[in-house]
């Protein structure tokens, strides 16, 4: 997994911490 991957994962990770987990599943097909 590439560096800015990581960051990504990292980052979806904190919003689905923060409770926005439907926005992060909305967005994960146009990042993948």
């Amino acid at each position: 997994m590439s560096v800015k991957m990581r960051v990504v994962f990292r980052a979806l990770k904190d919003l689905c911490e923060n409770g926005l987990d439907a926005l992060v599943v909305d967005m994960l097909p146009f990042i993948c």
